[in-house]
């Protein structure tokens, strides 16, 4: 695609995705941590919980009052006395002598019951309904203590879900919470805080369930709109990785225009890959060739290390890293206590200092650890690409910023020589 076509094509992505409202991930219910917010037994317990008035929940019998108000509207012939609301008896897994279970069991007396069978994410099974309205118990209990007028069924499911037997009424869970969300927002909560934090966790992990968040829909408009422009972006993308490529693979004499004085022969490289290393040719404590990876197991070797990746150019940022590595353990930990030492820590401090002084400049000094690749300073450059100008313009800077370091690397050396002879 032309260069000319690709800026009208990416512009019209760019205003159709500014459209977009920007919702982040809502925090995740308990649920949901628990890998638990797809389980029929967890809503279960908690519905039936919240609609027993006899609780200590603290919502007494309001959220039974919501739920049996939703069944009058969708049960022709059900009425109930709201007066008598905290004398209802609510229970679940209720197994008849036929083996038939029932998830929730509502009941007010011997007047009416309430068959309430639940679905989250499995449907329903062979002639399930069906045997449950055909069963002449509801636990012990038989069915015909009840007027046949007053039995009835809910087929609590996902929308769209609907129960085989037509004795059942179908209600969605998105109807459900969506009854019960005002006892959320009540001005005055006589309710326990903690009931409160249950209830509305509960409804939270119904609604992420069983309906699309406005996070979801957020993330789904975004995936039209990819699909729609795929072409666009992964013309563009191929382009940028293999820019990126060659960057990684030729870093060292693009960077050699910009180079600070004290950058020649001495130094040694290392291309490709993301992470890309270099040091003096007298800082390693064994034999090195130009070019080698300075990973590879030698006695001692403490190096630079920058990072050419798309994330670093796409987001305008250089880290700058000085590392030490080394196969003999001895030898490590006596470069460590040197820069370390609090003298050398002091002078690292005070450069850290001057580096922060530069607008959007950031460094860290971690502290000392005992693993194979210790870190002494992580320094973050803002930058501009430029066509590669202003990433090896700030590498210039970051080297000259890190001069100190350097110095102080050949000290440890210079000492660590002179021990061992």
């Amino acid at each position: 695609m032309a260069v000319d076509e690709l800026r009208r094509v990416l512009a019209e992505f760019d205003a159709l995705y500014s459209n977009i409202e920007q919702v982040s991930a809502p925090p995740k219910t308990t649920l949901e941590i628990l890998e638990k917010h797809y389980d029929e037994d967890h809503w279960n317990r908690l519905l039936r919980y919240f609609l027993d008035s006899k609780e200590p929940h603290g919502f007494d019998e309001a959220v039974l009052l919501q739920f049996l108000e939703l069944v009058e509207e969708r049960c022709d012939g059900f009425h109930f006395d709201r007066y008598a609301v905290d004398e209802v008896d609510v229970q679940r897994e209720v197994v008849t002598p036929n083996d038939n279970r029932a998830d929730i069991i509502i009941t007010y007396e011997q007047e009416w019951f309430i068959w309430i069978e639940m679905k989250v994410r499995s449907r329903e099974g062979t002639n399930q309904t069906n045997r449950y309205v055909e069963d002449d118990y509801i636990g012990e209990t038989l069915k015909s203590t009840f007027d046949e007028a007053n039995r009835f069924y809910v087929y609590l499911a996902p929308d769209r879900s609907t129960a085989d037997a037509d004795a059942f009424v179908n209600l969605d869970w998105t109807t459900l919470i969506a009854a019960f969300q005002p006892l959320t927002q009540t001005g005055v909560r006589e309710q326990p805080l903690q009931s409160y934090a249950q209830f509305t966790d509960f409804l939270n992990t119904v609604r992420s369930e069983t309906s699309m968040t406005q996070h979801e829909a957020n993330q789904q408009e975004k995936v039209e709109l990819a699909i729609e422009y795929h072409d666009s972006i992964s013309d563009v993308r191929e382009a940028f990785e293999s820019v990126v490529e060659s960057h990684q693979e030729n870093w060292p004499q693009r960077f050699e225009p910009y180079a600070p004085a004290g950058w020649d022969d001495n130094w040694h490289y290392h291309t490709g890959g993301k992470k890309l290393s270099f040091y003096k040719q007298t800082w390693p404590i064994a034999d090195v060739e130009p070019g080698e990876d300075v990973s590879s197991s030698h006695s001692l070797r403490p190096y630079f290390q920058h990072v050419i990746s798309l994330d670093q150019i796409a987001s305008n940022q250089l880290k700058f890293k000085t590392q030490l590595t080394g196969a003999n353990e001895d030898l490590r930990t006596k470069f460590q206590d040197y820069l370390y030492s609090d003298g050398v820590r002091t002078r690292l401090e005070e450069m850290a200092a001057d580096i922060e002084q530069r607008k959007g400049t950031t460094i860290r000094l971690p502290e000392r650890d005992d693993r194979k690749y210790t870190r002494f300073t992580i320094t973050t450059y803002p930058f501009d690409w430029e066509g590669g100008e202003g990433y090896y313009r700030t590498l210039a800077q970051a080297l000259t910023d890190h001069q100190e370091v350097g110095e102080i690397f050949n000290e440890a050396l210079q000492e660590i020589a002179y021990e061992r002879t």
